[in-house]
């Protein structure tokens, strides 16, 4: 369970990541 929530946790911060560059560029 805690080895999902990591993957889940990193999943949620690449998107974000994705979505600001986004709105960025």
């Amino acid at each position: 369970m805690y080895y999902l929530s990591q993957i889940v946790y990193v999943f949620l911060l690449l998107l974000v990541s994705i979505l600001t560059a986004s709105a960025l560029a």
